[in-house]
This record gives structure tokens, C-alpha cells and sequence, in this order.
């Protein structure tokens, strides 16, 4: 297997208390491929927060590991892990997702997924991953988005997004959804332009 650059905080099986959140403040953030910031539960404890202050956001060209996990900003409930899910709070100037780039909260076990709260100025989210192989493990091509998910019994987040102009296109998504007996939850749009195309 292989390993990613990351910035991550998780509770292990093995004990129950909360993750720990990750703040981050900077003028320009950016993951390139294969770059993660995560926080995680595999316990009964919650998932830290991820927190992020900055002028410039940019994730692209995801990959997805051979856990399965995906490159990006996401906050996840574990196969294993009974408590929720962190929220993902980001206030940003302008913020780019591309070929692949996302930002995800999703519950694979018995927890709650958190919640992505999203304001900024200027978003834009288009684009796939190449879906080459990396480091030998075969990759699928992977959507831009922001994304709420659900598979088990359990609620999946919410996402509320504020902006001045939204533009998504060439295959990107915003998305909320539930394959479980867990309520969907809401996603929730402000913007004065959006724009959506092919």
C-alpha cells in the first residue's frame, strides 16, 4: 500500500474517547495529488472537526488509496466506529475543487455522518480525476464534489453553502445522500449566481 501526504486525527478501536479537531488559518491552502486532510472515528467516540480559515482553497486531482479512502478534506465514520461523524467548517475567499477535488463527510458504520458548512465568495467545482494508476493500484475517475453520504442506519450531514457565485461543471456535483435506512439530511444553497453546466 501507500501513503498520502496528510494532515489527520482519529480515535482507534481500541478506546472510546473524542478525536481531536484540526484547525487550520492560512492565506492559500492546497492539496495536490493525493493530498488529505481528515478526521475519523473507528470507536465509539466522535470524529474531531475540521475548521479552516483562508484566502484560497484548491484540492485537486484525487486518488483513492488502497483502504478505499479518497484524497481530499473529508471527516468519515469507520466500518467499525459507533460514534458520529466530525462537521467540516470553512470560511474562504475563493475556493477551487478540481479534476477529482472534494470535500466529504460520510458514515460507513453505526454513526452519524457530520456536517459541511460551507462561506466564501467565489466556488468552483468542475472536473475528474485522470483515473491513471498510482504507485500500481488501479484508480477510477473520481468526480469533483462536496458530498454527504450515508450507508448504514444512521443520518447522513447536511450541507449549507453561502456564496457570491457557485459554478459547477464538466461532471463535478454537489450531493447528499443515503443507501441505509438513515435519513437523508438537507442540502442547503445561497448564492447570487450559480452556474451549471456539461
Amino acid at each position: 500500500f501507500f501513503v498520502t501526504s496528510s494532515l489527520f486525527a482519529s480515535t482507534n478501536s481500541d478506546f472510546s474517547g473524542n478525536g481531536g479537531k484540526i484547525t487550520i488559518e492560512t492565506p492559500y491552502l492546497k492539496l495536490f495529488n493525493g493530498g488529505i486532510i481528515t478526521t475519523s472515528t473507528n470507536s465509539s467516540g466522535k470524529a474531531g472537526d475540521i475548521i479552516i480559515r483562508a484566502n484560497t482553497i484548491e484540492v485537486k486531482d484525487a486518488i483513492e488509496t488502497s483502504f478505499d479512502s479518497r484524497s481530499g478534506i473529508t471527516s468519515s465514520v469507520e466500518l467499525e466506529g459507533t460514534g458520529d461523524g466530525g462537521n467540516i467548517d470553512i470560511i474562504v475567499d475563493n475556493l477551487r475543487l478540481i479534476d477529482g477535488g472534494s470535500i466529504t463527510v460520510d458514515a460507513l458504520g453505526n454513526g452519524s455522518a457530520g456536517n459541511i458548512q460551507i462561506q466564501a465568495q467565489n466556488i468552483d467545482i468542475f472536473g475528474v480525476s485522470s483515473g491513471e494508476s498510482t504507485f500500481g493500484i488501479e484508480q477510477k475517475q473520481l468526480p469533483s464534489e462536496i458530498s454527504a453520504f450515508s450507508q448504514g442506519d444512521f443520518k447522513t450531514g447536511s450541507i449549507i453553502i453561502n456564496a457570491d457565485r457557485l459554478s459547477i461543471r464538466d461532471r463535478a456535483k454537489i450531493s447528499v445522500s443515503s443507501l441505509g435506512l438513515g435519513s437523508a439530511g438537507n442540502l442547503n444553497i445561497t448564492a447570487s449566481k450559480i452556474n451549471l453546466n456539461d
